[in-house]
């Protein structure tokens, strides 16, 4: 088996890519290989955790609790969650259509949240599940910081303050991403706070934008 991964930087001939044992050259702008036999990979492979459950930070940014850590003992136990991944979650029927089920407007990105926070308003306590494996791929549906990403997770993500923390929060970062995407000219980051604005405050039925960040308004 033959691994291939790009180096952008290096600070010397001294940098290595270390895997199974083996050390192979880092230089800048080149295409690293390494050469693996069925019995490296037997004897080197264990899991790594993608979301062993959902949280949110200061900022109110989602992410995944123990995202790209080797698996261990410390995912090996239930504990109490602030939301449950999209991807791996279970719950009785009737308490998910008591809570609503899923709010159609966020799609993509912080529809678990968003749901998960509308159980705990019910009294619900949501929990991981150490004996519960799904594989996922990270971002497989959007792809880490495309078009879509951006749009969806800078709009959902002023959706939910809207809906769940308060209205200042949401004029708070609506000018906080608005000014990030002006600097950085990022086209989809705007879109997603202009749709999140016109869906949250105006009430417009504004469908989320494609992959090239193309909305259709009705």
């Amino acid at each position: 088996m033959g691994i291939e991964c790009f180096c952008m930087e290096s600070s010397g001939p001294q940098d290595t890519l270390l895997c199974c044992g083996r050390e192979v050259p880092a230089e800048s702008s080149r295409t690293i290989s390494v050469r693996l036999e069925g019995s490296d990979i037997r004897q080197n492979r264990y899991s790594l955790v993608q979301n062993a459950g959902n949280a949110i930070n200061e900022n109110y940014d989602g992410y995944d609790i123990g995202f790209g850590e080797r698996d261990s003992d410390t995912y090996s136990r239930p504990y109490e969650l602030a939301g449950g991944c999209g991807a791996s979650i279970i719950m009785p029927r009737k308490d998910f259509e008591a809570c609503g089920g899923f709010d159609e407007r966020f799609f993509m990105y912080y529809e678990d949240m968003d749901l998960s926070f509308r159980l705990r308003k019910l009294g619900k306590t949501i929990l991981f599940c150490p004996e519960s494996v799904v594989r996922h791929i990270h971002t497989g549906s959007s792809g880490e910081g495309s078009p879509l990403f951006c749009y969806q997770v800078s709009r959902n993500k002023l959706l939910f303050l809207l809906k769940h923390v308060s209205g200042a929060k949401f004029a708070y970062y609506l000018i906080r991403q608005l000014l990030a995407a002006i600097k950085s000219r990022n086209r989809y980051q705007l879109q997603g706070c202009v749709d999140a604005f016109q869906t949250g405050i105006l009430k417009r039925n504004v469908q989320f934008a494609d992959r090239y960040g193309n909305g259709n308004k009705k």
